[in-house]
């Protein structure tokens, strides 16, 4: 039977407002997540809180075993309404939002369910693969434009085209992962992309090793975040998987 271990760290940036990234590593429910408040509005770190704590909530409501993509999607939209309504009961807070990108693992698989520029990444074999796309405007303008088109400005390319509480409805995206004990999942906010390109993290995940606590790979990463002193928040959240009996591990 496969097992995770999954450790978590976020830092404020040194913009010098309230760290607006909120990060969940809850091994026993195999649920693993990450939501970074929109910057600029109002209330994004409740909006972060809110998402996750949400959509722990409801998914913990449902059988493993009927956790499928229509479910969750539902739970997706349940959360992005719990968002919208933080944003229309308090006029403080009108216009918050929030990304959200969350891990479900069980011994069978897994399954992401992600919304905004937040990313979810594999580590197998010594690569580092993304698996959530970014849903920001430049990414989904590239996504459908011809590969000669021009680039977007920067201000308005980096905007989310998606996030939690934007908008009455919300799209999610929705896959399935196979799991390999070795795999190494890295749940990071844009404050860790801004810093660290895909080939340093690449680089940092593999010189360990090989048989690291999720929490010895998460602080290495987040030194190397630190190094750098991002501007924006900055959460590491790391879940690695192996066979179950291992130390400091819980099984699902």
């Amino acid at each position: 039977m496969l097992a995770f271990d999954g450790y978590a760290v976020s830092d404020a940036g040194s913009w010098g407002g309230v760290n607006e990234d909120h990060v969940l590593m809850d091994t026993g429910a195999g649920l693993f997540a990450v939501a970074d408040g929109m910057g600029g509005r109002p209330g994004g770190e409740t909006a972060s809180r809110l998402a996750v704590e949400t959509f722990a909530r409801l998914v913990a409501q449902v059988d493993r075993t009927e956790r499928d993509h229509d479910r969750l999607r539902k739970i997706a939209d349940e959360t992005n309404r719990a968002v919208r309504t933080l944003g229309e009961s308090d006029v403080a807070l009108s216009g918050t939002g929030t990304t959200f990108s969350a891990l479900l693992l069980d011994a069978s698989g897994g399954t992401v369910v992600h919304v905004g520029d937040s990313r979810i990444l594999r580590f197998r074999n010594g690569a580092l693969t993304q698996l959530t796309s970014d849903h920001t405007v430049e990414a989904e303008y590239r996504r459908h434009a011809s590969a000669a088109a021009e680039p977007l400005n920067p201000r308005i390319g980096s905007m989310l085209a998606r996030a939690l509480g934007a908008q009455e409805t919300v799209d999610p995206e929705i896959l399935d992962v196979d799991l390999r004990s070795g795999d190494v999942f890295l749940l990071a906010t844009d404050g860790v992309a801004k810093v660290l390109a895909p080939a340093a993290l690449e680089s940092l995940l593999g010189s360990g090793d090989g048989g690291e606590s999720a929490e010895a790979i998460c602080v290495r990463l987040i030194h190397a975040v630190r190094a750098r002193n991002p501007v924006d928040d900055a959460t590491v959240g790391v879940v690695t998987v192996c066979e179950a009996g291992s130390p400091s591990i819980v099984a699902a």
